[in-house]
């Protein structure tokens, strides 16, 4: 009896000394999933380093900035992190791995200017706990950061987040919080308080994330010479994409509760739009030899793109695809602008016709039916004249045009209302308005 407890109890002892090295090689392979995963956006995974423990891992790993406009894998900026991680140990089953940025560029490189940014900020912190039923909870928070080149600068502050993944089903969540983020030059400044990001999204049969989002922000303050201060409160942006049958959807829906300038309160206002019968693989293989193109520059990568567009646009535009403003309005002390907006393609040039803009005039059909106060179409004939913000009202031309537009039907006012109203339509490359042939020539500034 001694004999057969002595050895129950060893046994004990050896699963549990042993338990460890064989959850460590568990927690290796899915801290291995992990950083693969595609969530670490506008990353390539360049080298992993694991070295493995009784009880504790360490690991290095370094990532590449996917920046297509650098052909030279060296001139890429590089992201190392370090990793410690716990192993998990029953009955628990979680695997915790605490992350920091050990290096991040100092300079970012803006290839667009040749110019660049000098930043500074403290290292990003990750914790993530891995359960071994597939589920993982990420939280991470980045520092104060601060960079400027001449007379640019952007600030930010601390950012805070949290992404849920399951490793077996590809769904994801995320939440981000931003206090503040300003940026500025010398023609003035806009600032962001209270940002606010979520998403929860589900890796698709074809490489695309589809599910739903939100952004929301508590205000937007501007500054600068070309516009008076204004201030813009509670903005808000919910997206839906989906995909059926390898034509992808996308709704938009965005409203502001109020904009606030010198002159007066404006709002709400709302807009949704909805992007349908999208060709997904072939709008991802357009995308793809874009991406390839910009490696290149001058007359060799526009050669590309117009390649490209040639293979690709026939099989996109062959769904039809269709852009349908559903609701758009926006309030005034003078009035309500709204409209609605539907364009899709009925067919689509073929061959070189492609790039000939008349050509898809003809394949394109469209209305747009709007209707805005007189002090609204002032301010849109004053910004078509490009004027100065304090001559919107006042300036001749802009009551000369008005004049016309109106005697030549463009705009039609609305005696009860005093709106000005307008139908815009095109079909088979002719366009109408209010009913009547268009001349550009006609409503030309």
């Amino acid at each position: 009896m001694k004999r057969l407890l002595f050895s129950f109890l060893l046994l004990i002892m050896i699963v549990g000394l042993a338990s460890p090295y064989f959850t460590g090689l568990q927690a290796k392979q899915e801290f291995t999933k992990l950083i693969e995963q595609p969530f670490y956006a506008g990353l390539t995974l360049k080298e992993t380093h694991y070295t493995q423990g009784w009880l504790t891992a360490n690991a290095r790993t370094v990532y590449q900035l996917s920046d297509v406009n650098v052909s030279d894998d060296e001139m890429r900026q590089r992201i190392i992190f370090n990793h410690h991680i716990r192993h998990a140990i029953p009955p628990h089953f979680t695997t915790v791995i605490e992350s920091t940025i050990e290096s991040i560029p100092s300079e970012l490189e803006m290839q667009a200017t040749g110019q660049q940014f000098q930043a500074h900020w403290q290292p990003a912190t990750f914790s993530t706990d891995v359960h071994w039923d597939g589920n993982v909870v990420s939280r991470y928070a980045v520092p104060d950061v601060a960079m400027q080149r001449d007379n640019e600068k952007i600030h930010g502050q601390a950012l805070t987040g949290e992404i849920r993944l399951n490793l077996r089903t590809q769904q994801m969540v995320n939440q981000l919080s931003i206090p503040s983020l300003e940026y500025g030059n010398s023609h003035g400044q806009i600032l962001f308080k209270g940002i606010n990001l979520s998403a929860n999204m589900q890796d698709s049969l074809l490489d695309l994330m589809t599910g739903e989002g939100s952004l929301q922000i508590e205000h937007i303050e501007l500054q600068g010479d070309l516009l008076p201060s204004t201030r813009l409160n509670a903005v808000a942006i919910r997206w839906h994409n989906q995909v059926n049958q390898e034509q992808l959807t996308l709704t938009v829906h965005s409203q502001l509760d109020q904009a606030q300038t010198d002159e007066g309160h404006y709002g709400p206002g709302v807009m949704e739009f909805e992007l349908s019968q999208l060709h997904l693989p072939s709008l991802r293989a357009l995308q793809q030899q874009i991406k390839m193109a910009n490696q290149w520059s001058g007359s060799q990568k526009n050669f590309m793109i117009m390649g490209a567009m040639l293979q690709h646009l026939p099989q996109l535009m062959a769904s039809k695809p269709q852009l349908t403003i559903k609701q758009f309005y926006f309030d005034t002390p003078d009035g309500r602008t709204q409209g609605q907006l539907l364009v899709n393609v009925q067919s689509h040039p073929a061959g070189m016709a492609m790039l000939n803009p008349q050509a898809w005039l003809q394949a394109i059909n469209g209305q747009l039916d709007l209707s805005l106060p007189k002090t609204a179409l002032q301010n849109l004939i004053a910004v078509l004249l490009e004027l100065p913000p304090q001559e919107f009202a006042n300036h001749p031309q802009v009551q000369e045009y008005l004049t016309q537009w109106v005697s030549k039907g463009w705009f039609i006012v609305d005696q009860d209302t005093e709106l000005y109203k307008t139908a815009v339509q095109l079909q088979q490359g002719g366009v109408t308005v209010n009913g009547r042939a268009f001349n550009p020539s006609e409503m030309r500034i």
